[in-house]
């Protein structure tokens, strides 16, 4: 499998004298991952992607061995979202139950305040 390292950001592929070029002018290929994840450490580059099968549409292979994957970079944003939504709705849960209880124990400082009316006995002889 032929792997060649491609920029995140420009779209260009790394040539053997490590410049940026098109896939057209050649870039430099590896025949595995492990290769072509050593060159970028030896030179620094970080913002890339391993491409297997590039030029080969619907076939093309993506491996982000430093992160950055667009992927996952969108599931993070949604997973934050819905951990705000969900401390948002707890907070707001919070509150409600708060007033329920102060309502609850209003109603029942309502009742104690109300006196107890027996009903009155009736007299023998009424």
């Amino acid at each position: 499998m032929d792997v060649v390292v491609q920029s995140i950001h420009s779209r260009l592929y790394l040539a053997t004298d490590g410049t940026w070029v098109k896939l057209n002018a050649r870039p430099a290929t590896f025949s595995d991952p492990v290769q072509a994840i050593t060159v970028c450490i030896q030179r620094g580059l970080r913002y890339v992607r391993l491409v297997s099968d590039a030029g080969v549409q619907d076939k093309e292979r993506y491996v982000y061995p430093f992160g950055e994957d667009p992927a996952i970079k969108a599931e993070r944003k949604r997973l934050r979202r819905q951990l705000a939504e969900h401390r948002r709705l707890s907070q707001e849960r919070r509150i409600l139950l708060a007033r329920m209880d102060a309502m609850q124990a209003e109603a029942k400082e309502k009742r104690k305040a109300m006196p107890f009316l027996k009903p009155k006995k009736p007299v023998d002889g009424e």
